[in-house]
């Protein structure tokens, strides 16, 4: 076990942590040609820092289905054994085993977020109805260790305790099938133009991005590593931050969110 009680000091081997895990992940991915794009604010990091948010403490990354499908499926065998693949709720993740305490909190685990673009309708009044159906989900999934109650509305809270006491008389297992087969209601469709991520948080999930914004890939430079990320960065960062995501944001935002705090 190793304590840690310094804020930089933490961030530092939380960065670290990450950073060698996205190295994995590209190297595994190129090596079998599958396409990846980081995303969030690891994907701001990389336009606006060349690398980490230096208050950013998480990693996230999207593929569209059939790539993440390839993912899965190699992942095992190619991926170096100190890490693992877990499901977390609806979010695929890939983890690392640590043993830190941090100002008296036990830290067991680091993990880079793996989000999914699927396909979705062009219509926006379904596309409204396809994203309840997967919050509906999403509150019917949650276990009562993962229902938070701060920073939400009194309609918010109520919709949660609803979802989840409707969640508990069916089994994980079945609740997580109707989940991916709601998710992937449009995965055979042809001439589709727009894709959301469909394990995303409860905030962004109703964000709908064009496909032409996912269609190419580039290699960018994060830290000392080229990853890669979407041509179309930018619909995606003004979706999700605004389009001034250039601009930092004011100081008292400027904190982790996660493993660290300050």
């Amino acid at each position: 076990m190793m304590e840690i009680n310094n804020y930089q000091e933490m961030m530092d081997f939380v960065h670290e942590k990450l950073y060698d895990q996205l190295n994995e992940i590209d190297r595994i991915c190129r090596k079998n040609k599958i396409k990846y794009t980081l995303h969030g604010g690891t994907l701001l990091g990389a336009v606006r820092h060349k690398g980490f948010i230096p208050w950013d403490d998480d990693a996230d990354i999207a593929m569209d289905r059939e790539n993440l499908n390839m993912f899965l499926k190699v992942f095992n065998k190619e991926m170096s054994t100190k890490y693992i693949l877990t499901r977390e709720l609806w979010m695929y993740k890939v983890e690392e085993s640590v043993d830190i305490v941090y100002f008296g909190k036990h830290i067991n685990r680091i993990y880079t977020d793996i989000l999914v673009f699927d396909k979705t309708t062009s219509n926006k009044i379904i596309f409204t109805a396809h994203v309840l159906a997967i919050k509906i989900l999403q509150g019917m999934i949650k276990d009562i260790r993962s229902l938070t109650w701060k920073n939400r509305s009194i309609s918010q809270n109520i919709a949660q305790l609803i979802t989840f006491l409707f969640g508990i008389p069916f089994s994980h297992k079945h609740k997580m099938k109707w989940y991916d087969k709601v998710a992937i209601l449009y995965y055979k469709k042809k001439n589709w133009k727009y894709v959301f991520a469909s394990n995303d948080e409860y905030k962004d999930i109703n964000k709908r991005f064009s496909f032409s914004s996912i269609e190419s890939y580039k290699s960018v430079k994060f830290n000392e590593s080229q990853f890669m990320i979407l041509e179309g960065y930018n619909e995606i960062l003004s979706k999700l931050y605004g389009k001034s995501y250039m601009e930092f944001p004011p100081i008292e935002m400027q904190k982790p969110s996660h493993y660290v705090k300050q």
